[in-house]
């Protein structure tokens, strides 16, 4: 209970300073801003981490874009690895939906973007991967990547990094209090996952972790022409539909976020009062 107070306490402060220095965006607030994002995310490790313990947090699933959610999360570390130019190469595939917590799992990436930074040489690259896997029960999942390009990590010391509270350290690896990764074991055996890392020294590492892949989008069975009631249906004149024939080229023309462009076509489409 004190600990919860006093991570409490330590949170509130932090994400007032992020809220005051985004508003004036200069150089050095980006980077205060990095490094309180850095502070608030261990806080709430701890804080997590001892709900978790006491069955106190929530896992709120639905269904989600992975690359969305990894991009969420660069954006959040990005500052850390400017300051050791450190690139990132995001190739996981955007049409990966899985089912999972958003914010729980941004935290997971989080945390295991900033343990690669941190291992990570300098001028070096993050690079993000996702495969599509099956399981002994023909259950699909995805398998996500964070691949760093460290020191690797010692056979020795792989099956201690995901223990909690637990120090490790090696001529290559240290960890300091087993936080960031075992908040990212919790949640995502939460999330009824896996997680583990492969690494060779020298030769950097690779942590993942697993996600049930979302169920395929199925129309409801009401939702068939059948079900469109005439009344919803309009009549055109002749002269409407062969305007309509000239404006529809129009949109082909057009990529979907230049919004500027739409609103042009549709607005000299009304002006010219056809369908009054």
């Amino acid at each position: 209970a004190l600990m919860a107070m006093i991570v409490h306490d330590l949170k509130n402060p932090l994400q007032s300073i992020i809220k005051y220095s985004k508003k004036v965006p200069t150089e050095y607030n980006k980077k205060l801003v990095g490094h309180c994002n850095y502070m608030l995310n261990l806080t709430l490790n701890i804080l997590d981490v001892q709900k978790h313990v006491n069955s106190e947090i929530k896992i709120e699933t639905d269904k989600y874009q992975i690359y969305k959610c990894s991009s969420s999360a660069i954006e959040k570390v990005i500052i850390l690895a400017t300051e050791k130019n450190i690139k990132f190469k995001n190739f996981i595939n955007t049409t990966f939906f899985a089912e999972f917590d958003f914010v729980i799992i941004e935290r997971v990436f989080i945390n295991l973007l900033t343990n690669a930074i941190k291992h990570s040489e300098l001028n070096s690259s993050i690079n993000l991967y996702a495969n599509a896997l099956t399981n002994n029960t023909d259950e699909e999942y995805y398998k996500i990547i964070i691949k760093d390009s460290g020191k690797g990590i010692s056979d020795e010391i792989k099956d201690k990094i995901f223990d909690q509270y637990v120090s490790v350290e090696d001529k290559n690896y240290s960890y300091s209090t087993g936080i960031g990764l075992s908040f990212c074991k919790m949640m995502i055996e939460a999330h009824n996952g896996e997680i583990n890392v492969d690494s060779t020294e020298g030769q950097g590492s690779s942590f993942w972790f697993t996600l049930k892949k979302a169920a395929h989008y199925q129309k409801s069975d009401k939702a068939t022409s059948s079900s469109i009631k005439q009344e919803d249906l309009i009549d055109f004149t002749n002269e409407e539909i062969e305007k309509i024939k000239t404006i529809v080229p129009k949109f082909e023309d057009v990529k979907f976020y230049e919004l500027s462009k739409l609103y042009k076509i549709i607005h000299t489409f009304e002006t010219e009062d056809n369908f009054n």
